[in-house]
C-alpha cells in the first residue's frame, strides 16, 4: 500500500504544478519570456519541461482508481 500512496502523492503534486503553470500569472511570464528573452535557449527548455510535466501526470482512469 505504501507504493500506491507514493504514486497518489506524486500524481497530486504533478497535478498541482500543472494547474499552477496553467494559470494566468504563469502564462503572462511565459509570454514575456517569448517576447523578449535575450536567452533564446530559455523558452525551448521551459517548453520541454512543461511537456515532460504533462506526460508525467497520470491520465484520468489511471491505475490508482480515480477518474474514467
Amino acid at each position: 500500500m505504501a507504493e500506491v500512496e507514493f504514486w497518489r502523492a506524486r500524481n497530486a503534486l504533478l497535478g498541482s504544478l500543472h494547474e499552477q503553470l496553467s494559470q494566468a500569472p504563469a502564462r503572462r511570464v511565459l509570454a514575456a519570456v517569448e517576447a523578449g528573452s535575450a536567452d533564446r535557449a530559455l523558452l525551448p527548455a521551459f517548453q520541454t519541461l512543461l511537456a515532460d510535466l504533462h506526460k508525467a501526470r497520470c491520465p484520468p482512469g489511471d491505475a490508482l482508481g480515480r477518474g474514467g
